[in-house]
């Protein structure tokens, strides 16, 4: 029984410490949360406040910068208020100075006026007493020219009446003269034909003695219309005795007067479509070429311009046969494996000028030049620099030479000196590009110098010549 109550007892205590144990859970929890609202009251407050002490100092550091610029232009102000008082200053100084100088220019000009008007009132007076008096003279004058117009008249009638009788006496003398004058006409008429006789007589006598002297006749007289007379002359001495004679360097006359007749032909129908083709060339041959020799660093080279379409530069092999002076001369060369043999070499008296005459003759004497001639072929050339000293030396070869300047002329006179020329050389280095536009540089009459010279041009025009096979 007791042990019931005991337990009872104790149930009832545990029952009563835990009612008390929750409650005091509960309160304490309750005064947790109660606690914890106060710190997150005062944390919220406290970081508030951080806030505004940040925003004031920031407030506080933006004032202080605005204080500084603010003292900066302050400062900047007054330096610049200083330099405009120092101007001012001496603005005023300059003022002053050139007040004083308007004062004393003011007070020189009332006294050059004062004494201006002064001269002015002299010089009117004086004016006044010089009209008075010229109205007098004049009055004077008038009363004079009366009688003096009447003597006047009587001159003029006295000059009409010399100038009919020197006009009389002029007719005159001018009769007789002309009857001289038809005399003397006559007789000096009479004198020329006498002269114009014995003339044709020398002449007569001069081409039956020397019949040489016919030809140089004929080529001042001859024209275009002579021609076929001329030709029928020549066929007729077409004999096995004559032959020698229709051959030049081993070729026959008339076939160079072909390629020449037809290059002319050529240029004349003005072909530009298709080029001009030179029907079995001799000049053609992949090894035999035609050039001219070049020095460079001490190295001899040889320019082949045997066709136009490409020049190519070659290393000569045989240089031991290459004399010093043989540089932009003409040769022949043979081309094995890249490597040009020269096989002839146009020596300088067969093409470049040579000094004729005695050497002991005086300093003094300047020495005659004897150029190779070419022949009577009509070239161009294209350029813009040194064309008068290319075109003398070319016809000191007896070519007959146009040049054209593209900066200074224009493309229709071109036209018209290309239609004209049998062979074309063009100064690649002072030429317009648009030039290529009417030259064919692919055609065997063009040549292109990229170097020119006077002995160049001479070269290039035998060349030129000597691939269009017209020598």
């Amino acid at each position: 029984m007791f042990e019931k109550k005991r337990r009872a007892h104790c149930k009832k205590n545990v029952e009563l410490s835990k009612a008390k144990r929750e409650a005091l859970n509960e309160k304490f929890l309750a005064h947790i949360k109660t606690s914890t609202r106060e710190n997150e009251q005062v944390i919220k407050e406290e970081n508030k406040e951080k806030h505004l002490i940040k925003e004031f100092r920031n407030q506080l550091r933006k004032v202080k910068k605005e204080i500084e610029a603010q003292n900066k232009l302050i400062a900047d102000l007054k330096k610049e208020n200083r330099i405009i008082k120092q101007k001012n200053g001496s603005l005023k100084k300059e003022n002053w100075q050139l007040q004083e100088a308007i004062n004393h220019f003011t007070k020189e000009y009332e006294f050059e006026k004062k004494e201006l008007h002064n001269k002015l009132k002299n010089e009117f007076n004086r004016t006044k007493g010089m009209q008075k008096q010229l109205d007098i003279l004049k009055k004077e004058r008038s009363r004079k020219l009366k009688g003096v117009e009447k003597q006047i008249a009587f001159a003029r009638q006295v000059e009409l009446l010399k100038e009919t009788n020197t006009d009389l006496k002029r007719k005159l003398d001018n009769y007789d003269s002309l009857v001289k004058q038809e005399q003397g006409d006559y007789k000096e008429e009479i004198v020329k034909l006498q002269k114009e006789l014995n003339r044709y007589k020398v002449l007569e006598n001069k081409l039956r003695n020397n019949p040489e002297a016919l030809f140089k006749y004929l080529h001042q007289m001859i024209n275009p219309t002579h021609l076929p007379y001329f030709l029928n002359l020549l066929e007729q001495y077409i004999t096995q005795g004559n032959l020698k004679y229709f051959y030049r360097e081993g070729q026959n006359v008339f076939y160079t007067f072909m390629r020449r007749v037809s290059l002319l032909g050529y240029h004349s129908k003005k072909m530009a479509t298709s080029p001009f083709v030179i029907r079995n060339p001799k000049n053609s041959s992949e090894k035999d070429r035609l050039g001219y020799l070049t020095k460079e660093d001490g190295e001899w080279r040889f320019l082949d311009l045997t066709s136009t379409s490409e020049t190519k530069e070659l290393p000569v092999r045989n240089i031991a046969n290459i004399n010093a002076d043989d540089s932009e001369l003409p040769v022949r060369a043979i081309v094995f494996e890249g490597i040009a043999e020269i096989t002839r070499v146009y020596s300088r008296h067969e093409f470049n000028p040579e000094n004729s005459g005695q050497k002991n003759i005086s300093k003094k004497v300047t020495k005659r030049k004897n150029f190779h001639p070419f022949g009577n072929f009509k070239v161009l050339i294209v350029g813009s620099r040194q064309m008068n000293d290319y075109k003398n030396r070319l016809e000191k070869h007896g070519c007959i030479v146009e040049i054209h300047n593209p900066y200074e002329e224009g493309f229709e006179l071109f036209k018209g000196k290309i239609s004209r020329a049998e062979i074309i050389l063009v100064c690649e280095r002072h030429v317009p590009h648009n030039m290529w536009d009417y030259i064919d540089r692919q055609q065997p009459f063009v040549s292109v110098l990229k170097n020119d010279s006077s002995d160049l041009i001479a070269t290039y025009a035998y060349i030129t010549l000597q691939r269009c096979e017209l020598i």
